[in-house]
């Protein structure tokens, strides 16, 4: 029981700081958080390489949510922390300045990304 509460204690503490993060975000919304397309082509590569997703001489990539191979264009490189929200990363084992690394990713469906979070907002 003592250990169920420590992680429900942890949690807390996590979720606490991705809000305040959000709420920092929103206070100050003439920051950036636009990546340019050279830097999403990049972690997208990040993200096919290291989950060994691409079929079909890299024509065809794994969707992680439906696990379906699909176009390469269909694709899009998704982060689990957001970029508005990068000084949580810590808490995830990566640092702000690892916002690309492909622990912070998944590849899937342009349309599945598009309904899982609107701009800016935390994905999940």
């Amino acid at each position: 029981m003592v250990e169920l509460m420590e992680k429900m204690s942890r949690n807390v503490a996590v979720f606490q700081s991705v809000f305040e993060a959000g709420q920092e975000a929103a206070m100050y919304p003439n920051q950036s958080t636009k990546r340019d397309s050279a830097s999403q082509d990049a972690f997208k590569e990040s993200l096919i390489h290291r989950y060994q997703a691409a079929r079909e001489n890299a024509t065809k990539l794994e969707c992680v949510v439906t696990g379906q191979f699909l176009p390469r264009h269909v694709c899009t490189a998704g982060h689990l922390v957001p970029h508005a929200q990068r000084s949580c990363l810590p808490h995830y084992g990566l640092s702000p300045a690892e916002i690309n690394d492909p622990r912070n990713g998944l590849l899937w469906a342009e349309g599945i990304e598009k309904k899982m979070h609107p701009p800016e907002d935390i994905c999940f």
